[in-house]
């Protein structure tokens, strides 16, 4: 077994030596057995410790680099530092994604109505209808064709039919939706002897409200339902004449105050 150096007896090396061989005798060798050395190989190898230890001595100057600069060959050789590049500025909700912009949709509408009051006796009929739409309100204009299922008035044979048009401003919900109407149109009476209709052609106006829903089947397509109700403003009127130099003529039919319509339909949103 090697014995461990001791203090040097050098004056220019005692004060550096000195700290270093007190340092080194308290942990060297504890911390070479945790390290998993064996006993009888922990002198030789702090031993070893020590002597590099010692020889390094000269090339030791505790104040580099703080009390000199590196070398003037050090400098030249040594590049430039590369700018760093300009990063932008944080966002104060870095978390948050930017908003989705809310695309403007077509809508084309195809269903079946039943109407109450537009003719005499209930009309049924076609709807076709065209709109944009956001996620909560749409607006539309819509089509629509009835042909009376009555076809008497009074007991006599009487072809009766509704050509209207509508425009309508909705807000949306999930499924539920509620729009104002205003429609317009014609009520058109085809007379069979012994009749004579002094107007055939009758206009038709109202304004009113609808109330359903829609229920989605896929990314494009959606069924709806709905109720609606209208005040006839201006109502269509059905005069029996027999004779026209008879007047004024007998008031056969006239529109109720109030007509409404049940419609289903299918949607297509592009």
């Amino acid at each position: 077994m090697s014995t461990l150096l001791s203090p040097t007896d050098d004056p220019s090396r005692a004060p550096s030596w000195n700290s270093v061989h007190a340092a080194a005798m308290e942990l060297l060798p504890r911390s070479l057995r945790l390290l998993g050395v064996a006993e009888p190989d922990v002198d030789d190898l702090a031993q070893e410790v020590l002597l590099a230890a010692y020889e390094s001595l000269d090339r030791f100057d505790p104040a580099y680099p703080a009390a000199s600069p590196p070398p003037p060959q050090a400098q030249r050789a040594s590049p430039a530092p590369r700018p760093r590049p300009e990063l932008p500025p944080a966002r104060s909700h870095p978390d948050a994604a930017p908003a989705a912009v809310e695309r403007l949709q077509i809508e084309a509408r195809l269903g079946a109505v039943l109407g109450l009051g537009i003719t005499p006796g209930p009309a049924a009929g076609m709807t076709l209808s065209f709109g944009v739409r956001r996620p909560d309100w749409s607006i539309a204009v819509e089509g629509r064709g009835l042909v009376s299922l009555a076809q008497e008035v009074e007991a006599m044979a009487l072809g009766k039919r509704a050509f209207t048009a509508a425009a309508l401003a909705c807000h949306r919900g999930r499924t539920l939706f509620a729009c104002g109407v205003v429609t317009a149109g014609v009520v058109r009476f085809v007379p069979r002897d012994p009749w004579n209709v002094l107007s055939p052609t009758q206009p038709l106006l109202g304004i009113g409200s609808r109330f359903g829903s829609a229920w989605p089947v896929s990314d494009r397509w959606s069924v709806s339902a709905y109720a609606e109700a209208v005040w006839i403003v201006a109502d269509a009127v059905l005069r029996r004449q027999r004779d026209g130099s008879e007047p004024p003529p007998p008031l056969s039919w006239s529109s109720p105050p109030i007509g409404a319509a049940l419609g289903f339909g299918v949607t297509a949103t592009y």
